[in-house]
């Protein structure tokens, strides 16, 4: 008891320390098991397999050829890389974050500043005009953790991998984007809401509603698509080329390829590294990657849609929405968008994974008993309807009364409540202020996201 007060009154000393996530979390197991799965169900025997399955899984290797970069001599830079320009793409990364092998945090950067602040300009103004990513900023401290909800640990798509990058050339990629956001006009394309100034899940979520509203046809479904291993899957070459077609300057394609050239991860596994190079894929962790992602994309632009379907995308996940007089008139129009939505996939190197993939009726009230051809032809695999879909963290429901997602926020609120309430008592534990601290920064955010969504419903 005396060792629990006193793990409970770290609230008091440190507000967001391990007694508060444990409060937030509950116990979990972060470790990576020795032993885990192949994919033909027969387990690993050595922690060296282990590893390699897990840089399998989260770094395919590309068997295509490398893009081709164009040799023309590179325009006059037009911009400016002053010191005002680089502190702000260093105060944009939060001090604390967690840094990459050099150990080097963005807290040190701001410290060190009033010295470094000249050379780093320097420095960064060489990379761009010379259109070159440091070989020492390529290497990335790889870090596996859980999917939220996943409880088979030994099956490796079941963690998430993130690169812990050197921070010095984070401040290289803001550069990089700042500039590749300029010359293409990415932030531009209407349908996609993620990494977006001004957009977030609540502007598709509000898009999304409006044109069910709009729609004039007595039928409308939902097919919300996944991408198998998105970030990590994506092709360099079919991105490189569409940078170029969306009017990337040469130097800019340049440096953007020496960034993805010659990229490295170390995992760590009982004091084992294992080392990986990179041939595809979005780093997930770095600034660039998200970008390179909004790049890949934009090619769904092309696919044409007429007045009976509308797309809406936040970052990786794909939203289609299709309306008709009839319910099997609707199908049709689904799978024939499917067949151009898989040759974009097969264009990136990417593949939709059906069986993740699901469908919602949003007007008509047709119950779930039906299912949609992934595609147009006969062999295709099906999605089936579903009862709720969330989508962008909203529990969705045919009659949008969203009774589901409520009882969800009430579920896990409690769950929250009752272990923050076993660490408090009146004479040990969290203090009023700390309790007050908690209920306005977690609590409230909590419950009341997406509420201008899904707080219609409590009316109905």
């Amino acid at each position: 008891m005396a060792a629990w007060r006193l793990f409970s009154g770290d609230f008091n000393k440190n507000i967001w320390g391990k007694a508060f996530r444990w409060a937030k979390n509950g116990t979990s197991v972060r470790k990576v098991p020795a032993t885990m799965k192949n994919s033909d169900g027969s387990n690993t025997t050595t922690l060296e397999e282990t590893a390699h399955l897990l840089l399998d899984t989260f770094f395919p290797k590309e068997n295509g050829p490398a893009y081709d970069i164009r040799n023309t001599p590179f325009r006059q830079y037009s911009k400016v890389v002053d010191q005002q320009r680089v502190k702000a793409a260093v105060w944009r990364m939060r001090p604390s974050k967690a840094p990459g092998l050099d150990g080097i945090t963005a807290g040190m950067l701001r410290k060190a500043w009033p010295v470094l602040g000249r050379e780093l300009t320097s420095l960064y103004d060489r990379c761009i005009t010379q259109a070159t990513f440091p070989e020492i900023w390529k290497c990335a401290n790889l870090v596996v953790i859980p999917n939220a909800g996943k409880t088979d640990l030994t099956n490796p798509k079941a963690y998430r991998p993130i690169s812990l990058l050197p921070t010095m050339g984070k401040a290289l990629e803001t550069l990089i984007i700042q500039d590749m956001e300029e010359e293409t006009g990415l932030n531009e394309h209407r349908q996609q809401h993620g990494f977006i100034p001004g957009k977030s899940t609540i502007t598709a979520l509000t898009e999304v509603n409006e044109w069910v509203d709009a729609s004039k046809c007595r039928y409308v479904f939902r097919a919300f698509l996944d991408i198998t291993g998105a970030f990590d899957n994506v092709g360099w070459r079919p991105v490189l080329s569409r940078l170029e077609d969306m009017g990337a300057s040469n130097r800019t394609l340049n440096i953007t390829n020496s960034y993805l050239t010659n990229r490295t991860v170390r995992l760590r596994l009982e004091n084992h590294e294992y080392v990986r190079q990179l041939q595809r894929g979005c780093p997930q962790g770095s600034q660039l990657g998200p970008t390179l992602w909004k790049v890949a994309m934009t090619g769904l632009n092309e696919l044409r849609l007429d007045d009976t379907a509308s797309m809406t995308l936040y970052a990786d996940d794909i939203a289609l929405l299709v309306g008709a007089a009839r319910p099997h008139t609707a199908f049709g129009r689904i799978e024939k968008y499917m067949d151009a939505l898989k040759a974009w996939a097969e264009r990136f190197s990417l593949t939709f994974s059906p069986t993740k993939s699901q469908l919602l009726s949003l007007k008509g009230g047709l119950k779930p008993m039906y299912s949609v051809g992934f595609g147009s032809k006969a062999d295709d695999p099906r999605i089936h309807a579903s009862d709720t879909v969330r989508y962008l963290g909203v529990i969705m429901d045919p009659r949008r009364s969203y009774w589901h997602h409520i009882q969800y926020l009430k579920d896990k609120s409690k769950n929250l409540y009752t272990r923050l309430r076993c660490m408090t008592s009146a004479n040990w534990g969290m203090g009023r202020d700390v309790a007050k601290i908690i209920y306005e920064a977690v609590y409230l955010p909590r419950i009341t996201y997406a509420a201008q969504i899904w707080m219609p419903g409590c009316y109905l």
